[in-house]
């Protein structure tokens, strides 16, 4: 199953970078992403600097306040990185505006960066989820909530988003995630969370709390998302342990 998905991440590394259609795809590896840690004044939920009120608009987090590290600038692939404290996060926020280059950087990148050892490599299974394609596989869906596309459970979710993953290979991947005690082993990258409606019982919510049925909370996740509502959900579920910001 490794080498599927490596496989995979590696045929689809290529990308666009104008809206020119007859412009050749570019290779990510040659494409430079940095990443910030956020200084939470100035990336305070709501918060306007200029008005000295808070605005329901400017919804941004003020997460993952890890003092030994903030504002400093960083490598994409060093996002689940330590801190001085020798601490971990398992869940990582990239928030930013439409068109930073979110997508490119964890659906693309990261997953050719993984593929070729740069990336988490002792991570066995690394998943994408991109909320917006897998909200549009159905007809009915509306604001992007996966609930409504018939997703009861992460096994047809996943064969919804990986359907390089044969029958057998999914059984395999369930049962790995079922016995897994290393966080380390598994990834899931969830690209552009606030295109979902998340609702208490919908599939996404439950692999983000980690409360999926069946399944060890042993693994690590990695939300992409806009400035919207969704992210101010994930502040006040206390849910994120790292929010970094794209610099380019």
């Amino acid at each position: 199953v490794t080498t599927t998905l490596k496989e995979k991440y590696r045929a689809t590394s290529k990308v666009k970078v104008t809206f020119d259609s007859n412009a050749p795809k570019i290779d990510v590896r040659h494409l430079y992403v940095e990443v910030s840690l956020v200084e939470p004044t100035a990336f305070d939920p709501c918060y306007n600097s200029e008005q000295g009120s808070r605005s329901e608009e400017a919804v941004f987090l003020k997460l993952g306040e890890d003092v030994s590290v903030r504002g400093k600038k960083i490598d994409l692939c060093h996002v689940f990185k330590e801190n001085d404290r020798g601490e971990i996060p398992e869940t990582v926020a990239i928030v930013g505006p439409a068109g930073s280059g979110k997508t490119v950087a964890v659906t693309k990148k990261l997953p050719l960066e993984w593929a070729n050892g740069s990336f988490l490599p002792g991570a066995q299974l690394l998943f994408v989820i991109p909320v917006r394609s897998a909200s549009e596989r159905h007809e009915q869906v509306r604001h992007g909530d996966l609930e409504t596309t018939g997703c009861s459970s992460l096994e047809e979710l996943l064969g919804k988003t990986h359907k390089e993953l044969h029958a057998k290979s999914m059984q395999e991947v369930m049962t790995f995630l079922a016995e897994n005690d290393d966080a380390s082993k598994v990834v899931f990258i969830v690209d552009g969370l606030d295109e979902g409606h998340i609702q208490t019982n919908n599939i996404l919510y439950k692999l983000i709390k980690r409360k999926l049925d069946g399944i060890s909370p042993k693994y690590r996740v990695l939300i992409t998302a806009r400035p919207c509502p969704t992210v101010k959900w994930l502040r006040e579920e206390g849910i994120v342990d790292r929010h970094i910001s794209l610099a380019g």
